[in-house]
């Protein structure tokens, strides 16, 4: 789907990629911050938006505290909502 995306020219704009992570899923439990092949959903998900060049800034909005916490993730602000 990103790649989709990637030759559209934006012009000046400022193009945002907001990732929503939910506290609590309903069939994988913590299922964006669990372990999975030394790393975990979240990271992928925005290690993948790192490489598009054309997005000027990740925003995390999140109601979990274990997303908003993990270190090192490429992101430009976390918003935390309850």
């Amino acid at each position: 789907i990103l790649k989709e995306y990637i030759n559209i020219d934006f012009g000046n704009k400022k193009v945002s990629a907001i990732v929503a992570v939910k506290k609590n899923s309903v069939r994988v439990k913590n299922k964006n911050t669990k372990k999975f092949a030394d790393t975990n959903l979240l990271e992928i998900k925005l290690k993948t938006l790192k490489t598009v060049n054309k997005i000027d800034e990740i925003v995390l909005s999140t109601n979990c505290e274990i997303a908003k916490n993990i270190k090192n993730l490429p992101l430009t602000r976390n918003y935390m909502y309850n």
